[in-house]
């Protein structure tokens, strides 16, 4: 390599982990104490599954150091319900359906959407945001967005313009 020529080191996301973990005791939330998501979700960057560098959700990267990865189809859900928490005995698999009725059953939030949130939905969608930014901003699946803008769910709400 040629003097003055810098090549970055790449390391893992397991290696940058830990010192952003601060362990309490087994029972207790192990916080995640670096960046976090608008939704408290830690957040680190890593190789994806694919090895591209992107940023991950630090309780993903946590089931994968202590259980290896995560199966197609599956998320990590929190049993303790700290999006911040990335203790392994306070994660497990689950699908979205099992994580909407989790939600459901503790009242932490709700698969229903109201009729203005479901109208802004459509009304962003139409002036160019991707469901995935939608869903984010909502806390919700972007296949959600997805049923709310095509009407396969809240069929029954009309746009404003649409209800004369």
């Amino acid at each position: 390599m040629p003097k003055g020529v810098y090549q970055r080191q790449h390391t893992s996301a397991e290696s940058r982990f830990w010192p952003k973990v601060e362990k309490g005791g087994a029972g207790d939330c192990w916080e995640w104490t670096a960046n976090k998501t608008p939704f408290g979700y830690g957040k680190i960057f890593g190789p994806d599954e694919m090895g591209r560098r992107r940023g991950l959700k630090a309780h993903r990267v946590s089931w994968n150091i202590h259980h290896g990865p995560i199966p197609l189809g599956r998320i990590v859900m929190h049993t303790c319900d700290n999006p911040g928490c990335v203790n392994p005995a306070h994660l497990r698999l689950g699908s979205y359906r099992d994580n909407n009725l989790d939600k459901a059953i503790k009242g932490r939030g709700t698969a229903t959407q109201s009729p203005g949130n479901v109208r802004l939905v459509r009304l962003a969608h139409g002036l160019g945001a991707s469901c995935y930014t939608i869903s984010q901003a909502l806390g919700v699946h972007k296949s959600a967005v997805y049923a709310m803008i095509v009407g396969k769910t809240y069929s029954y709400i009309k746009d404003h313009h649409n209800e004369r």
